[in-house]
């Protein structure tokens, strides 16, 4: 029989194993993406590089105010109603797990929730690409050819080439 100090040795070396393997996946060690995270695609990879891109184009001061004020307009735009906005997400994750629970599969009902999801999605995607086209108005001709040339590079990539 094992005594209780060998017991505390042991799950402290089972619970620090944990914590370590933990930390590893977490940073993407041991995996082959080169762009460092388990979980990232290279299109999230090159999203994440389009983050830098606006502070690579050397924006003037006048600028960062005016993609500033467009920002902040999204936030507010997103955060608008957040309160019913989450309410009517736990109302579908409820709908869908009574779907997915029944006695019977419905799948016009099940084809019916996964719209509304599609729904919500398109029309966040669709205030994000009205965000960016707003920023990308306010670029001059020159930073406007080195945004394209960043976002051809990232769509080529995405493709695989």
């Amino acid at each position: 029989m094992v005594n209780l100090k060998h017991k505390s040795v042991l799950t402290s070396v089972l619970v620090s194993g944990l914590f370590l393997s933990a930390s590893a996946i977490a940073k993407g060690h041991g995996h082959d993406n080169p762009h460092g995270n388990y979980h990232q695609s290279s299109h999230q990879a090159c999203a994440m590089k389009n983050k830098t891109l606006l502070r690579d184009l050397n924006l003037t001061d006048d600028q960062k105010n005016q993609v500033k004020s467009l920002m902040k307009a999204q936030r507010n735009e997103r955060h608008h109603n957040m309160e019913a906005k989450i309410e009517q997400h736990q109302q579908l994750k409820e709908k869908m797990h009574n779907v997915i629970t029944a006695d019977k599969f419905d799948e016009v009902e099940a084809k019916a929730l996964l719209q509304v999801k599609a729904s919500h999605h398109q029309q966040k995607m669709l205030n994000g690409m009205k965000t960016k086209h707003q920023i990308y108005r306010l670029l001059t001709p020159q930073q406007q050819a080195e945004f394209k040339q960043r976002m051809s590079q990232c769509a080529s990539h995405s493709k695989g080439i």
